[in-house]
């Protein structure tokens, strides 16, 4: 009997388990400016549910700030394994992120870069460095 309630335990906890690891989990998405010297605008390119992209920004952070977005009112979602893109410049548009992904947004079109983001919790994150 022992054994039987110990088989029915660990299978509960692997569907538990799994269902943590939805690939398509949309998370709260949270952008920080990790240089110390300069401000930056963004644009993102994020995806809260499977086959829906959504385009956001210009989004100011200042040197350090962390922020999770918001469009009309509404936290920005992106899904764990979706691919986030951003576009970031600094007021001069000497610095920034820059790539080969075009979006447009309000009808500015950038060519943004795919990005590395880190899940926490229930946030995604991206960091911009200045190094």
């Amino acid at each position: 009997m022992r054994y039987l309630v110990s088989i029915l335990a660990l299978c509960l906890l692997t569907t538990a388990a799994q269902a943590e690891r939805n690939k398509d989990r949309p998370r709260i998405l949270v952008l920080v400016n990790a240089c110390e010297t300069e401000t930056f605008q963004f644009i993102v390119q994020h995806s809260p549910a499977p086959e829906k992209w959504n385009t956001a920004g210009w989004f100011t952070l200042s040197p350090g700030e962390r922020i999770a977005p918001q469009k009309n009112g509404r936290d920005l979602l992106h899904r764990d394994n979706a691919t986030l893109a951003v576009y970031a410049e600094n007021p001069s548009g000497t610095q920034g992120i820059r790539g080969d992904h075009r979006i447009t947004y309000k009808g500015d079109t950038v060519k943004a870069r795919f990005v590395t983001r880190f899940i926490r919790g229930k946030y995604v994150e991206f960091w911009l460095r200045c190094d």
